[in-house]
């Protein structure tokens, strides 16, 4: 790294293999380093050796953290100003970053330390050192010019009095030489006259000759300044007392894309600031007005060409050779890069962390969701039976019904959970969100009980969104659930749509394209969370309600609404307001909120004449499979395994061939491909009850695959499905 020479580095860190490593590695770049792991020794250290330029600090430290360092060396150390100090950080949040950059730090770096950040920290750090140091080199040479001219000012006023002295000698004298020499004739007097003149002249022209060049030497120095100032590789501008631009160099003009004369007499704030920080920006050049140097201010700037870029400012006060303040010099740094880089680790991080998470769970879910499916699909099944058995027997036939409608209720948690771990396929349609609202405000209202006042702010024709609507409505019945229990007493809910054109520099806040949302806001009265709380809300299993909650709840809003293209994003403070807003995508096309029902299409005289072979490893469900069919007429033949069923084929003629999926040593997908391979007019229908990437379906055609039943399914839904086989030519 170039400009590393004579420049020395201070390492402070409690733990002594990463000052030893960041040592090791610093020096490698060509620095001076000096380490300590005692926070307290940092402000003596930096007294007795005032050569040290860079400090590299830990934010926690035990006695004494970062930002308390900073705020001592501030206080006692005389060199402060001239020091950039880079905090490094394992555990930190937004606020530690902001309180960061209002001590002025030069950078901030996480844990563990990326090396490809802190050389490109440390060598823009080395750049506005060097910077500095020509901007001294130029101010000492400006001050010497001046006190030259000084100087020579004070020659030239003793010369006039040494030359007016002079003159009155020679008056006097020539005064007595006149009264002494009467004699002398009127020619001697006038060539002693023009004598003294012509030697004043030359006099006044070898002056004259000195004057010219120093402010020969002085335009020189003056131009030499600008063209530094022109050719610095950082964008530098000048403005005067008013905020007015004079001075604005190449690279201020390369990356605002605004030249020189397209800025020269503007006001700085009001014609290049976004609004938003037109009034932290001025108030930065204000101080500079009043003599207080600021360093490292970041605010964002549009470009000419409406692109946002992040500037890194430091503002100084300019004076005039009477010492009085005339303007700012500003001297910033393009981070855009910087920043996003960070931002960009730090959200795929989070993504790494949230995905691995949900992986695991994904892997529990899947793991059990086939034998509680295969369980559900004989509790359902058998409850049908026995109630379709017990039409004269209302009383037994209730119990049967709630039998069959606990198992529908574990079926729709088994889907809620497969939809958690991403292993269900939504039925996404287009959804208005206001009708949805509306339709479900009288259950929100019976559910939430009358200590809850619900309102409805709805948005005047809301645009359409692309929806899993089952899934929708849990998670508003989700989001309200938790609302009510974070108010103790009487308390308000407000639930609000909104159409939102989501700019660049929002979107980029949001972690989400730019474009067309609706957002769904859920606003209660209730209790607040804290800032602890609320980092860990959307984590799998994490609840505060104890052996009550489940912690599923909002990690299953937020995969709903990552899978739908969408984001969430949760305010609260304790004892404040808690605010949901989630942001989903703009559909373009028309509504498609509509469902066919024809499971209770089924001709009754209907009575099946095909033979149908079904496969299942479960003894009771293949069992409850082959009852119902057959109770339909058809001729049945139960196989317990793919082997089996391959077996039987060998010696029986078979119309259907209804397979469970996942089975061992051969699954439902490889039973099709060698059923259709061998016995091509054999009609398949498949049945599970999840699928992951352990079934190999790379040889099934499409609609093998869209018409697999999903358990555990209804009687009629099985009957339905295997009399629309029946009809096929």
């Amino acid at each position: 790294m170039d400009n590393t020479t004579n420049l020395k580095v201070l390492i402070v860190d409690d733990e002594a293999t990463i000052v030893e490593e960041l040592s090791e590695y610093i020096e490698s770049l060509g620095f001076d380093v000096t380490s300590t792991i005692r926070s307290l020794d940092v402000c003596d250290m930096l007294i007795n050796d005032p050569t040290i330029n860079i400090v590299i600090a830990d934010l926690k430290m035990p006695k004494l953290d970062g930002f308390s360092l900073i705020e001592r060396i501030k206080n006692t150390v005389p060199t402060a100003d001239e020091l950039s100090i880079i905090i490094i950080s394992g555990n930190y949040d937004i606020k530690d970053a902001l309180q960061a950059v209002h001590l002025g730090v030069s950078d901030f770096l996480s844990k563990p330390l990326s090396i490809d950040l802190l050389h490109h920290s440390l060598k823009r750090i080395v750049e506005t050192l060097h910077l500095r140091k020509l901007e001294k080199e130029f101010v000492i040479q400006l001050e010497a010019s001046l006190q030259a001219a000084n100087k020579a000012q004070v020659l030239a006023n003793k010369a006039n009095k040494e030359l007016a002295f002079q003159n009155k000698e020679k008056e006097k004298r020539a005064e007595e030489l006149a009264i002494a020499n009467k004699e002398l004739t009127f020619q001697n007097e006038e060539k002693k006259k023009r004598a003294a003149e012509l030697a004043l002249a030359n006099k006044e022209l070898a002056f004259q000759k000195k004057l010219d060049g120093y402010r020969f030497e002085m335009e020189r120095v003056a131009q030499d300044l600008t063209l530094l100032i022109d050719t610095a590789n950082a964008p530098i501008f000048g403005i005067d007392a008013n905020g007015n631009v004079n001075e604005w160099n190449k690279k201020s003009a390369e990356i605002t894309g605004f030249d020189a004369e397209e800025v020269q007499g503007k006001n700085l704030v009001e014609e290049f600031i976004s609004p938003d920080y037109r009034e932290s920006v001025n108030s930065v050049l204000q101080k500079a007005l009043k003599g207080q140097n600021t360093s490292n201010f970041e605010f964002p700037l549009y470009t000419k060409n409406n692109h946002l870029i992040r500037v890194l400012l430091n503002a100084t006060t300019r004076r005039n050779t009477n010492g009085d303040v005339v303007g700012v010099v500003g001297v910033g740094q393009d981070i855009t890069e910087l920043k996003q880089a960070g931002e960009e680790k730090e959200l795929l991080l989070r993504k790494l962390q949230l995905s691995q998470k949900m992986e695991a769970l994904g892997k529990l879910t899947g793991g059990v969701a086939h034998e509680y499916n295969n369980m559900l699909g004989i509790i359902i099944g058998f409850a049908g039976l026995l109630k379709d058995a017990l039409v004269e027997q209302p009383k037994l036939m209730k119990y049967a019904c709630e039998i069959q409608h606990a198992g529908e209720r574990g079926a729709k948690l088994t889907k809620k959970l497969l939809a958690f771990s991403q292993q269900k396929v939504p039925e996404a349609q287009s959804i208005n969100l206001n009708m949805l609202l509306q339709n479900r405000h009288h259950m929100l209202e019976k559910i939430l009980t009358m200590r809850i006042n619900i309102i409805l702010k709805l948005q005047e024709n809301p645009w359409l969104v692309w929806l899993d609507e089952g899934d929708m409505e849990d998670v508003i019945l989700n989001l309200s659930i938790n609302a009510m229990h974070a108010i103790e007493g009487n308390g308000q809910l407000t639930i609000k749509t909104q159409n939102q054109k989501i700019n660049q520099m929002d979107a980029e806040l949001l972690h989400i394209p730019p474009g067309d949302y609706v957002s769904l806001s859920f606003i209660d009265s209730g209790c607040g969370i804290d800032k602890e709380t609320i980092d860990k809300i959307f984590d799998p299993f994490f609840t505060t309600k104890g052996p009550l909650g489940s912690g599923l709840g909002l990690s299953i809003v937020y995969g709903f609404v990552q899978n739908s293209g969408g984001v969430i994003k949760a305010f609260s403070e304790l004892g404040e307001a808690t605010q949901f807003t989630l942001y989903f995508p703009r559909y373009y096309g028309t509504n498609s909120n509509q469902k066919l029902e024809n499971e209770n299409n089924l001709k009754e005289d209907f009575k099946g004449n095909k033979t149908i072979l079904v496969v299942d490893d479960e003894p009771a469900l293949l069992d409850l499979i082959c009852e119902i069919l057959s109770l339909d007429g058809f001729n049945v033949i139960c196989a317990e395994s793919a082997k089996d069923a391959l077996n039987i084929l060998e010696h029986e003629s078979v119309d259907i061939l209804f397979s469970d999926v996942i089975m061992p040593e051969i699954n439902g997908y490889q039973l099709a491909v060698m059923v259709k391979e061998k016995y091509p007019n054999i009609k398949i229908q498949l049945a599970s009850g999840f699928n992951d990437e352990r079934n190999d379906i790379g040889a099934i055609d499409e609609d093998l695959q869209r018409n697999s039943l999903q358990k555990p399914f209804k009687v009629k839904a099985l009957l339905q499905r295997i009399r629309e086989l029946c009809d096929e030519n």
